[in-house]
């Protein structure tokens, strides 16, 4: 018995010495400004035993007693931090510059992997890289960070438009758009201006059809991954900043200084002068083009008699005099200095089982073209929280913009009319400033209303009329609210084992209003004293409304196997997603006004323009990723998935690729 005791307890011993050779650390890595790193490398010093931290930060690894952590990662300082018996270690690393990462990176539908498992090029920015010249448009900050990513702006007013592309366009007539993909939901690419850069945690590019498959044909030409902050273990983080630039238009079309007005008249027609030194090309006083006489200094008219009228009804015919002098600056001139204010607050925090994210922003912009404005504001809120073998993670994201602006020509849906530009041709400011003689400020004819010679009855150009007529009496209102929100739940039965169940909204509203005030010319102005051939038809006031929505609902299932036997790694990844995409946009129109001012289609005369479009689409996806790895070196990769698609027929409804 006395034996048997005593084995009993040497047992017992050694069973608690092999216990305590072994501790579960847990802890968080982040980035000198606190926020969490993503895959960031954590393994103990001489060993092949490692983890990485995961989208929040956090990692838990099992070590012995005395160890030491190395904590490293592309892009980061690397740092030693001893274990010496705690059972909470925490790491902070330095960014030294990040750009293809080589630990983990999150590929198609948030599954994390490591590069060297992938056939193709992915490339990863983290917030600084985006946010460093501190953009209010995220693609504007992703310009010129990654090979291959074309960012193009299709306009540069208040609100740019821009197109993104990678390695080329693949189609003529159809979409050669990246897919955007936020926080795991595929959204439309224009949602891309909707995002407040400093939200984003960091930006995964995969490029090539192949590194999408897994996210359908949309994402055939590469895919945008931006995912954003979800907070911070320990004590609340307050942050507010405020930024403000000023822009101004860098240069113009280098055009001539030398020689004024002239389009090819004749020598001796009405509104023309002829210099003796020049006794071939005349001055014109009312054309826009200007390859004529040489510039002399001498005082000359400027466009054709302006009638003047009298209290007591009589009046007079005067003409405008100028200086027969170049004005180098006028044109740029024009243009006023751009002012971006951006405001943004915020506030992360957490602890052990839980963290949270929440921002606000506010951005307003006046911009080069005398009274274009925008603003957006943006509300987020982001978390997360670990219930055991369970996590749930929750976005929700909410912004407004209004945008105010003087249009160039544009058509509307369910009318014949023209909309937009100015009153002697449909183009858009800058084309009009670019069409004014070198020896005009157009600054000297703002006050239109009460200026009899900047009036578009005694406007000088006779085939381009006064900009700041267009600027006040023709513009274009828009507002769009974007909401996306989303909710995911992880299940994790096993080490090996990870279950997926994610539902998400992303929502958008749009509502736009064109007003044109019309203009009715004078009796004077339309007997056109110079014979110029100038337009002096009415321009009857118009009204454009437009009203829409685009609301998709999508949900996804993924399950998750990693297992190792040996010497070979498997991975494999099954999953379903169905989408309901519903749309429908509604505009009315009105090219004549029965009430001038009151900009309302039930005050327009004749048959109004009409359009309605609503489309519902449903798909239903279901796709298998496999990964089968031999020592960490040579690894074979496959994905198929097959899509079923309520737009096509039946018969064609369903493919496999």
């Amino acid at each position: 018995m006395r034996r048997f005791l005593t084995l009993f307890t040497m047992l017992m011993l050694s069973g608690v010495l092999a216990f305590s050779q072994n501790r579960v650390v847990t802890g968080t890595v982040t980035d000198d400004k606190g926020l969490p790193i993503e895959g960031a490398s954590v393994r103990v010093k001489g060993s092949k035993i490692g983890t990485a931290a995961d989208q929040n930060g956090n990692f838990k690894i099992t070590v012995p007693e005395n160890a030491s952590l190395i904590f490293s990662g592309t892009g980061l300082s690397t740092r030693e931090v001893a274990v010496a018996g705690q059972s909470s270690v925490s790491a902070v690393l330095t960014r030294t510059g990040a750009v293809e990462l080589s630990n983990v990176i999150v590929t198609a539908q948030g599954i994390r992997r490591q590069p060297k498992e992938l056939g193709y090029s992915t490339t990863r920015l983290s917030n600084t890289d985006v946010t460093q010249a501190h953009v209010t448009n995220v693609a504007t900050g992703l310009a010129a960070k990654v090979a291959g990513l074309q960012v193009n702006l299709v306009n540069n007013g208040v609100n740019p438009q821009t197109r993104i592309t990678l390695r080329g366009n693949r189609s003529i007539l159809g979409n050669n758009q990246a897919l955007l993909v936020l926080d795991d939901v595929p959204v439309d690419i224009s949602y891309i201006n909707s995002i407040n850069p400093n939200d984003i945690d960091n930006v995964t590019v995969l490029k090539g059809a192949s590194a999408s498959a897994l996210y359908g044909s949309e994402a055939s030409n590469g895919v945008i991954i931006i995912t954003t902050k979800k907070g911070t273990k320990g004590k609340p983080i307050i942050r507010y900043s405020n930024t403000t630039q000023i822009e101004e238009v860098a240069y113009l079309p280098k055009l001539q200084n030398q020689f004024g007005s002239f389009g090819g008249e004749s020598i001796g027609s009405l509104g023309t002068i002829l210099f003796p030194e020049n006794p071939v090309v005349p001055y014109v006083s009312y054309e826009n083009q200007f390859y004529g006489p040489r510039f002399n200094g001498q005082t000359v008219f400027l466009g054709a008699p302006v009638r003047f009228f009298n209290a007591d009804g009589t009046f007079f015919d005067s003409l405008q005099h100028v200086k027969y002098s170049a004005k180098p600056n006028a044109k740029k001139d024009f243009f006023n200095k751009g002012i971006t204010e951006q405001n943004d607050f915020s506030v992360s925090g957490g602890d052990d089982k839980s963290k949270f994210f929440f921002s606000v922003q506010d951005v307003h912009v006046t911009g080069t073209v005398p009274g274009d404005v925008t603003r957006r504001d943006a509300l987020r809120l982001n978390g997360q929280r670990d219930i055991g073998k369970f996590s749930v993670n929750y976005s929700v994201a909410y912004t407004l913009g209004h945008t105010n602006t003087t249009p160039g020509s544009f058509g509307v849906n369910g009318s014949t009319g023209t909309f937009g530009g100015s009153y002697f041709q449909n183009r858009a400011v800058y084309w009009t400033v670019i069409n004014t003689p070198p020896n005009v400020d157009l600054r000297d004819y703002r006050n239109w209303r009460t200026d009899p010679f900047a009036n578009p009855n005694g406007y000088f150009n006779a085939y381009y009329g006064n900009p700041y007529w267009q600027i006040d009496a023709s513009r274009l209102d828009q507002r769009r609210n974007d909401l996306l929100g989303s909710v995911s739940l992880n299940f994790k039965p096993a080490s090996w084992i990870n279950l997926l169940a994610r539902a998400s909204i992303t929502r958008n509203d749009n509502a736009s209003k064109y007003t044109s005030e019309g203009l009715k010319f004078a009796d004077w102005a339309k007997a056109d004293a110079f014979e110029s051939g100038r337009n002096t038809s009415d321009i009857s006031p118009t009204v454009a409304d437009g009203i829409g929505y685009n609301n998709k609902l999508t949900g996804d299932f993924i399950a998750s196997f990693d297992k190792k036997f040996g010497l070979i790694s498997t991975r494999l990844n099954v999953g379903g997603n169905l989408q309901d995409i519903r749309n429908r946009q509604f505009q009315l129109s009105a090219t004549s006004l029965a009430a001038p001012g009151v900009y309302n289609v039930s005050v327009a005369t004749g048959v109004p323009g009409t359009y309605e479009n609503l489309t519902t689409q449903r798909l239903l996806g279901a796709y298998a990723d496999a990964t089968i790895g031999f020592n960490d070196f040579l690894f074979l990769h496959g994905s198929v998935r097959n899509d079923w698609v309520s737009t096509l027929s039946k018969a064609n409804r369903s493919f496999l690729y």
